[in-house]
């Protein structure tokens, strides 16, 4: 289902890509370890809404759209994230901080399937 907007890999405060993500075809790099290496949360019907209340999935996230019983975009906008290897050093590091945060901050699913 997922639309490849690749707006959930990154964080909308740094603007910074997630490690995984390539910002050329918004696909991560390491898709089928995501959820071993506590890259990524597993996105499930029951976390979705709340992922997107904090900001973490967009209005225009196919899964969001699901959830709320509409149809998803025909063309969903893309992410404008900086690689994260080229971001300067003080976003890369509020970046980590920040997802730390968020993983601590409630999303603890993890396992197959997600995002």
């Amino acid at each position: 289902m997922c639309d490849g907007c690749g707006k959930c890999c990154g964080l909308a405060t740094t603007g910074i890509a997630c490690p995984s993500l390539d910002t050329k075809k918004n696909r991560c790099r390491n898709y089928d370890i995501r959820l071993t290496k506590e890259m990524c949360v597993q996105l499930t019907p029951e976390n979705v809404l709340e992922l997107h209340e904090k900001d973490v999935l967009p209005a225009s996230c196919a899964y969001v759209r699901h959830e709320k019983g509409e149809p998803p975009l025909d063309s969903p906008p893309r992410a404008e994230l900086v690689e994260f290897e080229v971001a300067p050093p003080v976003l890369k590091e509020l970046y980590l901080r920040q997802r730390e945060e968020w993983f601590k901050a409630g999303s603890k699913t993890r396992g197959e399937g997600g995002c």
